[in-house]
């Protein structure tokens, strides 16, 4: 969606909104909500405050051009507990520049002199004249905007917002074993982290069950899945998995092409396998929840070359992927999964 389609949707939605309402959008989308966590106790306890007391019905997640910002009376609704939100919150990242903000602030002056805006273009410049003199600070919502909306909400980041349907789903089901499969570069490991973040829940990688150099044979690489050791992941992890006990499983390492100590998974509600064969036909259905992660391929290949340096790339396209995606057309892994999130792709709301 365009600033422009923002704007006017956020217009929309709100007639009674006023220049600084539409100018604290500006900020928001440029800057998320990085200011607010200057001091985390006291936003914490903020947050602890507004999520206790919201009544505000509507969607969930909201697009301001760059952000979301996530309804607490529509999470709460949603099952989403106070600590899922605050690691939602917490996790936003200092971003934006005054031009950028700039930038927002002129298509803001163009739909205003159009009279698509709730207010007038002086009203607009007037606004931002005073806002410019005070070195562009956060603003607040003005007394018309929270008397008519009540409004209640945090702005977080798009890779957290991401998997807000995620943690709805979670929520409501509650799953003690959840499965994060997808393409390599789409970002599972990433969705992963954040899932063990927010439910504390340790994660079984299935990049430890690399194939070892002695079962790299033609037919076993011509075997749709057959580029993971599935033999040790069902003997080492699916027992502990299932029987909810503290177990270990050994790790083997790309780099040193033998195993390198081992990982040790403690007890806990919920534990979360990620990576590339997680949903392996071989495992059974051994996940409460299945997740498939992906994006666009020139998205992807951009993630591998940043993280494992553009060497590397003609292996992933030549070797890794091809075997990814066959093993994927052979299982139905993508149209199996119980959910599935583009990482390049801001969410539905």
């Amino acid at each position: 969606m365009s600033l422009r389609e923002v704007f006017l949707r956020h217009a929309a939605a709100y007639p009674a909104a006023q220049p600084e309402d539409m100018l604290k959008l500006c900020y928001q989308g440029e800057f998320g909500a990085g200011h607010l966590l200057r001091d985390p106790a006291a936003a914490r306890q903020y947050l602890a405050e507004e999520y206790a007391s919201a009544t505000e019905s509507g969607a969930l997640l909201e697009d301001v051009g760059g952000a979301f910002r996530l309804h607490l009376g529509a999470a709460r609704r949603a099952g989403l507990s106070e600590d899922a939100l605050w690691a939602l919150f917490s996790a936003a990242r200092p971003r934006g520049c005054e031009a950028g903000l700039l930038a927002r602030t002129d298509i803001l002056r163009t739909l205003a002199a159009a009279g698509e805006l709730p207010f007038t273009a002086e009203a607009l410049r007037a606004a931002e004249a005073r806002w410019q003199a005070a070195g562009f600070p956060p603003m607040h919502h003005s007394e018309v905007f929270r008397a008519e909306y009540r409004p209640a909400y945090r702005v977080i980041d798009p890779e957290e917002a991401r998997i807000v349907p995620l943690l709805c789903r979670i929520a409501a089901e509650k799953p003690r074993i959840i499965a994060v499969d997808g393409r390599c570069g789409s970002g599972k490991t990433t969705v992963a982290r954040l899932l063990s973040e927010i439910l504390h829940a340790p994660v079984v990688h299935m990049d430890d069950f690399f194939l070892p150099p002695a079962l790299r044979t033609a037919e076993r690489l011509g075997e749709a899945g057959g580029n993971v050791h599935y033999e040790r992941f069902a003997a080492e992890v699916l027992p502990g998995l299932s029987s909810g006990a503290p177990f270990a499983y050994r790790i083997f390492s790309c780099a040193r092409m033998d195993y390198d100590g081992a990982q040790e998974i403690p007890a806990a509600d919920v534990r979360i396998v990620e990576g590339s064969y997680s949903s392996h036909p071989r495992f059974g259905r051994y996940a409460d929840l299945t997740v498939f992660v992906t994006a666009g391929e020139e998205t992807r290949l951009a993630r591998i070359a940043a993280r494992d340096g553009e060497r590397y790339l003609p292996a992933f396209r030549e070797k890794w992927i091809p075997m990814e995606e066959a093993a994927f057309a052979a299982f139905a892994t993508e149209q199996a999964a119980d959910i599935r999130i583009e990482t390049d792709k801001y969410p539905a709301y």
